[in-house]
This record gives structure tokens, sequence and C-alpha cells, in this order.
């Protein structure tokens, strides 16, 4: 039998900082393991941009290759106030080639939005992942970077209850467990996390 591996962080902050450079209004991750080489994750996330040099935050990056099939459900733009000004669509996300040039064949790809807006504005992304062939998934960790404020993000992971799965968290408190239907479902939820001050001496998060 295969083992699932995951790591659940919630990082949190060194220094407040005054001025959150990108917020998190929120991030809901629904991941849930259909058997012992395949799980579909779907991703909800609204972030907050209010700084230039903070626009890396609104980037969508999807990878796709042979274990991993990765496609935008949604995406929408606001302003300042709120106002929806644009509408994202599969086809305005760039398509780049994963090729290392080394092996000999490779298919896989990364399709990625760059947001054209200056700031402030507010972008909304829902995107789904499938992976196939896998033993151990990525870590879930929504506070990823420095200068970024999180208000509140939630992780659903939904395992049958005959796969045994390892589970390591860090600062993300004690998970809700309930078993139903042949399923062993966990809930993290965290809220109100400050942004963490960068420092040219730490290293990155991630």
């Amino acid at each position: 039998m295969k083992f699932w591996g995951l790591f659940v962080s919630i990082l949190t902050p060194l220094i407040a900082f005054n001025q959150d450079d990108a917020r998190i209004q929120f991030s809901d991750c629904h991941m849930r393991i259909i058997d012992e080489s395949s799980a579909t994750i779907i991703v909800h996330e609204k972030i907050e941009i209010n700084a230039d040099h903070a626009k890396s935050q609104a980037i969508l990056r999807l990878v796709s290759d042979e274990f991993t099939e990765s496609s935008l459900i949604s995406g929408t733009i606001y302003n300042s106030e709120g106002k929806r000004i644009k509408s994202i669509r599969p086809k305005d996300l760039r398509k780049y080639s994963l090729w290392d040039g080394v092996s000999i064949a490779n298919d896989g790809f990364m399709e990625v939005y760059f947001p054209e807006e200056e700031p402030p504005f507010t972008i909304e992304y829902r995107y789904k992942i499938e992976e196939k062939g896998i033993l151990f998934l990525q870590p879930w960790m929504p506070l990823s970077d420095y200068n970024v404020s999180l208000s509140r993000a939630s992780f659903d992971l939904s395992i049958p209850v005959k796969l045994e799965a390892k589970i390591y968290d860090t600062n993300a408190g004690q998970a809700q467990i309930n078993t139903e239907g042949g399923m062993k479902h966990y809930r993290w939820e965290v809220s109100n996390i400050s942004p963490i001050d960068d420092d040219e001496f730490v290293p990155p998060l991630k």
C-alpha cells in the first residue's frame, strides 16, 4: 500500500509590518484523495495587491505534465472599489514549455497569467489540479511570502478510510476530523495572520 505524506504549515509573523504589500482575503483549498495514485485539488483564493512590487503575488502559475493536469476554472480582477473590471479566461494564460533541453521527451508545460493592472487591485482565482501516480502531496502553506497578510484560509482534506495518511502539521492548530461515506475528512482553518517582515539575512519562505 502507498502512503500519502502531507505537510501542513502556517507561518507566524516575526515582526508585524505596518503596511501590507498584499493581503490574502481568503484562500480555500479542497483536496480529495481518490485512490492510491490519484487526487483532485480545487483552490479558490482572492488576493488584494497594494504595492507595485507585490504584483508577483497575483501571478497565477499552473503546471501540467505526465503526472499533473492543471486548469483554470475562473478568474476575476476588481478595482480598489471592489468593482469587477476584468474576467480571466483560460485563453488569457501564456503557455511555456518545461522542457529542460536534456530529456528525450518532456510534454510538461506551465500556463501563467500576468496581471497588467496597476495597484491597488484585487484578483480572484479558482483552479483545479488533478494528480496521478504520486506518492507525496505538496505542502499547504497559505502564507508563503514576506510582507503579505492573511485574513482567512482553510484546507479540507478527504482520504478514503482504507488508506493511511502521514500528516505533519506545524502552527496549523488541531484539525477538525470526521468520517463519513467511507472517507476521513480533515479541516484546518486559520485567520488574521500578520505579515512577516522581510530581511536580507532571512531565507525565502518557500
